[in-house]
């Protein structure tokens, strides 16, 4: 369960963006999402077990669960752009076991979103559980994966992956395009050795308002769009299409999200922002053309 929780709950949920479709069909070649500019931020969230599943029980194992997720995000297009996850749950069985899980995501992406550096390590009781560290690059129709940790390995995606910031431009790009379905191969490093995902996501109308208060003041007059995001492992679930879990989320035009609700089908999370941030824009003056 707790390993369950921890793995579902720190990926994708505050950089996923999405690759650019016409008419539900999935595209595989990245389009305008260069242009798209991100604004460097640091943003706290709250993480509770949710009431708002009504009619389904949490897993009889589960009895609560609390955590602080902490998602920095800084750089450019010219540069590139670095990337900090830190996730800290504490959970307690009905059996009455405790566990306190803490997950650390380091990575780098290149400014095209070619290449992609990333590191991983995951504590249960603060007793080191597990280390990845790697690269990716996107090339040709597939995604060339080499391994430093936990084993030296060089491996082959057979699909071109979308990296983490890659793929949000990309998603915000679908959303000031008017699109409404987007899918796309994704890579972020975060679990098991050559794990990624293919996902899907449902783009609402766009608003500007109401006004916000507390932590999201800051988005105050931005546009932005409601989107429920569904992950499905590369060849897994095939057969009833059901998601491992999906995600709603309000998404910004400056690649900063709301609060987020997960839902894992038997139960639900909240993420609830107590924090933001927004950090110095760094002077990139590179050309869009």
């Amino acid at each position: 369960m707790h390993g369950l929780i921890l793995r579902l709950l720190f990926k994708r949920s505050f950089v996923a963006g999405f690759l650019l479709v016409c008419c539900c069909s999935f595209v595989q070649a990245q389009t305008e999402h260069e242009v798209q500019v991100l604004a460097p931020h640091r943003v706290v969230y709250e993480i509770a077990l949710s009431d708002k599943k009504s009619g389904v029980a949490q897993p009889a194992s589960l009895f609560s669960l609390s955590g602080r997720m902490v998602y920095e995000m800084t750089g450019d297009v010219c540069d590139g752009y670095s990337m900090t996850q830190r996730l800290v749950t504490s959970s307690e069985l009905t059996e009455g076991e405790m566990a306190l899980e803490d997950v650390q995501l380091a990575s780098f992406e290149s400014p095209k979103g070619e290449g992609f550096q990333f590191a991983t390590r995951r504590l249960l009781n603060q007793k080191l559980r597990q280390t990845l560290r790697g690269s990716a690059e996107s090339a040709g129709e597939s995604t060339q994966l080499s391994m430093k940790e936990p084993v030296k390995k060089e491996l082959v995606l057979p699909h071109k992956a979308l990296f983490p910031m890659g793929y949000l431009r990309a998603m915000i790009a679908a959303a000031k395009g008017g699109e409404t379905i987007v899918s796309a191969y994704l890579f972020d490093g975060a679990d098991r050795v050559g794990e990624y995902y293919h996902a899907t996501a449902s783009i609402g109308r766009e608003r500007i308002g109401p006004d916000q208060t507390g932590a999201l003041a800051l988005m105050q007059g931005k546009r932005h769009w409601p989107v429920t995001i569904a992950y499905f492992i590369v060849g897994e679930q095939a057969e009833d299409m059901t998601p491992l879990y999906e995600i709603s989320t309000e998404l910004y035009e400056n690649g900063v999200n709301s609060d987020l609700y997960l839902d894992f089908g038997d139960y639900a999370l909240d993420a609830t922002v107590t924090d933001l941030e927004l950090l110095p824009q760094p002077d990139c003056r590179q050309s869009h053309d």
